[in-house]
């Protein structure tokens, strides 16, 4: 087992059920992951024959970049060999004011979005915890010492913000997401706050409602469409969870104010994009507790079916939207000079 595995009260347990102090699980934490330490013989402050049992155990897991992508806009993307060979993708995305670290849940994905990369290469298998652990780590460690990104103190940038909008669908791995989200925001560990993870669902209905009872991190949802008829053909997931249900559950995880849903639109030139659909939006998210990030797709020679809406479109549609209300952003494509989308590396590297 790896130690990233473990979360702080896992970890507590072991100590514990070794007969030593539980005090030691937090000096553990606090040099793993504050300190970035990984050999056990230096962590002066922990007893010789805990150190010993656990290097035996519990060690330290270890990625292997493949490669790396960096975009004329500043976004870095990485794509990391496993232990058992396969790939994924993490994408670091700069802006004014934070860095934010998209990162994979699964090696592909099963959900089957007609628009997604990832999709297209189905579903290998879901990371543990310690795999999407390890990508924070590196490349947060990256961000600080190779960016080297100034900010007003003086000292380098680190990852302020993290995503699970990577590769695979989150909720399908909730377990071992969940973990990875109690690892990183423990103020032992990687001290996240929770109000600067966000998780994004393509809509897993019941999984949404068990997530809000389990983790307070943000919670993201893609909806894309404002008819189940066009939804059905984008994303398969609605023709088990229609909108209807998304409407209700959005309702339900969002009615406390500082837990609003983050609604995910892909614009798609000529699919969704009219001021029609965005007058129909607005309906839609009427009287909930949400902001709605636009997103106009990048054209893809992998999903030719797809085209990018006009600026006017998406000017449009965004006006739309303020009119009637809604808070709303426009989240420009990054990285597309490097195949930032979601699973677009490992599929040019593996040839899809």
């Amino acid at each position: 087992m790896y130690f990233e595995d473990l979360t702080l009260d896992k970890l507590t347990n072991i100590v514990k059920e070794w007969g030593k102090p539980a005090f030691n699980a937090k000096n553990l934490y606090r040099w793993f992951y504050k300190r970035s330490v990984r050999d056990y013989s230096l962590m002066s402050d922990v007893s010789k024959e805990l150190r010993e049992k656990l290097s035996l155990q519990y060690i330290p897991y270890s990625l292997k970049l493949i490669e790396t992508e960096n975009s004329k806009d500043g976004c870095v993307k990485f794509l990391f060999e496993l232990q058992d060979k396969e790939t994924i993708e993490s994408v670091l995305i700069p802006k004014e004011d934070r860095l934010t670290l998209c990162v994979s849940t699964q090696v592909g994905c099963k959900m089957g979005c007609t628009f997604c990369c990832t999709a297209k290469q189905g579903l290998s298998r879901s990371l543990a915890c310690s795999e999407i652990v390890a990508q924070i780590q590196f490349t947060n460690t990256y961000a600080r010492d190779v960016l080297k990104k100034a900010v007003d103190d003086g000292g380098y940038r680190a990852v302020t913000n993290i995503v699970f909008m990577g590769m695979g669908e989150p909720l399908d791995n909730m377990d071992n997401v969940i973990d990875a989200i109690t690892v990183i925001s423990d103020d032992n560990g990687l001290a996240f706050g929770l109000r600067k993870i966000t998780v994004s669902t393509c809509g897993l209905v019941p999984k949404i409602f068990e997530f809000r009872d389990r983790c307070n991190a943000k919670l993201a949802i893609s909806l894309n469409a404002i008819t189940d008829d066009v939804r059905d053909k984008i994303m398969p997931v609605n023709k088990a969870y229609p909108i209807k249900e998304l409407l209700k559950v959005i309702k339900s995880v969002g009615s406390r104010k500082q837990d609003f849903v983050t609604i995910e639109y892909i614009l798609f030139g000529g699919l969704n994009d009219s001021k029609q659909d965005a007058i129909s939006l607005s309906k839609l998210l009427k009287g909930l507790n949400v902001k709605v990030n636009l997103i106009p797709f990048n054209f893809n020679p992998m999903t030719p079916e797809f085209v990018s809406p006009t600026d006017k479109s998406i000017y449009d549609f965004y006006e739309v939207l303020v009119e009637k209300g809604i808070v709303c952003n426009v989240r420009h494509s990054r990285g597309i000079d490097i195949n930032a989308a979601c699973g677009q590396l490992k599929s040019k590297k593996k040839g899809i």
